[in-house]
């Protein structure tokens, strides 16, 4: 998976990732991680986006997105937790959601973090912490293919994400993506959620991967597939004209910009046969696709592809635009 990702563009490494790959644990690879390429800085939005949303937007639980001003390489939760309640007097409860860069260092291995603090009376703390546990876990199982392999583990406090094709018990391989920590301030408690943004990404990028994987007949060719859900997936829609056919290159490109002014990302790729331009969609995770022939030109028919249903359908592409924004409301 990490080789998949490296090759196609989502991290980028340093010279010595490839000669540990095979043999390093998660923690090692991410720490040859400097960046991320375009799919990787695409996908890396799209979680922030979902989880601003999930603790802020969708949350009726009186959630505030800030800004954080302090220096975090200095700070630890509980000052920052106390600084924050010098400036902010919202009635109780309250939360604050933020994004926070930890760390100087080159290497992206635990320096970017997702922060949610919640101010509650202290009567109440245990109720809110149950409510605040389940949803933060459910976050994460809503995204997964296998989401019995994003456990809560409530001795230890945090939610982590347990490696596939290893027994779902306590010996098993697995690496923490969210912290859960609880503080008291006078007669008020604070709960703090931490999610670490690089092990956030690697756990759905893993959860996602399947290296024997046969995707519309028993026939078709075994491919690797990422089969990220289609509102992390950095390309949600990928338009694929026949080989290098001018017109209908045009056309896609056309369609695409409509899309992308939703936004809805979307790409159009001619180059190379069918068959690989459909492997390559596997590789990156997009979710859907759109072939184009030549009848589409004069009747303006498309085919529609869903890689996880399979299903393939005619439709007219002037229903396109709506089709995309249903599959890719939150639900």
């Amino acid at each position: 998976m990490f080789s998949l990702c490296t090759k196609n563009g989502f991290f980028l490494t340093t010279e010595a990732a490839s000669s540990i790959i095979s043999s390093s644990t998660v923690q090692e690879l991410l720490q040859t991680v400097v960046g991320y390429g375009p799919l990787g800085a695409a996908m890396r939005r799209n979680f922030i986006t979902e989880w601003e949303y999930s603790t802020v937007s969708a949350s009726s639980a009186n959630v505030h997105l800030v800004h954080s001003p302090f220096n975090f390489e200095m700070a630890t939760p509980k000052s920052v937790a106390t600084n924050w309640l010098k400036f902010l007097e919202f009635p109780l409860p309250f939360g604050l959601s933020f994004y926070a860069n930890s760390s100087n260092t080159s290497s992206l291995y635990n320096r970017e973090q997702l922060h949610l603090y919640y101010v509650c009376p202290s009567f109440v703390s245990q109720e809110w912490i149950i409510f605040w546990q389940r949803s933060r876990l459910q976050w994460w199982k809503q995204f997964a293919c296998r989401p019995e392999n994003f456990v809560l583990d409530e001795k230890n406090s945090y939610i982590k994400f347990i490696l596939p094709n290893t027994e779902l018990n306590q010996d098993s391989e697995y690496i923490v993506i969210e912290n859960i920590d609880t503080y008291q301030l006078k007669n008020k408690s604070v709960l703090h959620f931490m999610t670490r943004l690089d092990t956030g990404l690697w756990s759905i990028l893993r959860d996602a991967f399947f290296d024997n994987y046969r995707q519309w007949t028993d026939e078709s060719p075994i491919n690797a597939l990422l089969k990220i859900h289609r509102r992390l997936a950095p390309i949600k829609l990928a338009f694929l004209p026949e080989e290098n056919v001018q017109d209908q290159v045009m056309f896609c490109d056309k369609l695409a910009s409509e899309l992308n002014m939703i936004p809805i990302t979307s790409k159009s790729y001619n180059e190379g046969s069918l068959e690989s331009r459909l492997a390559y969609q596997d590789e990156i995770g997009t979710p859907m696709r759109v072939l184009i022939d030549d009848g589409t030109i004069s009747n303006g028919v498309i085919t529609l592809q869903d890689r996880d249903s399979g299903i393939s359908e005619h439709i007219g592409c002037d229903s396109l635009v709506r089709c995309m924004q249903i599959m890719h409301q939150r639900y």
